[in-house]
């Protein structure tokens, strides 16, 4: 007896899945490996856009604070955007960060409740 007289459900001429390459193999899901559109429901940049843009303000910030301060070399400008960057951008950053899941949390059970004020059956 051979593995393919165990296994009716796939005939002698079908090769096996295991050695096939990952291009050749088959879709496990079944799936027709068809094109995947996504759709944002909202037109707010995300999370990881504002954060790039406190830091950047940060940085310039500290750099334009050190120019004033009379610091005329680059390391010195350098040093004064960096200060800055970690003083006042990750920080905020970070509040941002925490803003953004608590607003999505409520967001995310308000759908919920909705969802369910809307189910007929009740569940």
């Amino acid at each position: 007896m051979t593995e393919h007289d165990i296994h009716t459900d796939r005939s002698p001429a079908d090769p096996d899945p295991d050695d096939l390459g990952p291009a050749e193999a088959p879709d496990p899901a079944g799936g027709t490996g068809g094109t995947v559109l996504l759709v944002r429901r909202r037109r707010v940049p995300a999370l990881g856009f504002w954060i790039a843009v406190i830091l950047a303000v940060a940085f310039v910030g500290g750099t334009v604070v050190g120019f004033l301060a009379d610091v005329r070399t680059a390391s010195g400008l350098l040093y004064f955007g960096v200060v800055s960057l970690f003083v006042l951008g990750l920080p905020v950053g970070l509040i941002a960060a925490i803003v953004d899941a608590i607003l999505e949390r409520r967001r995310s059970r308000r759908d919920r409740r909705s969802r369910r004020a809307a189910d007929p059956v009740g569940g």
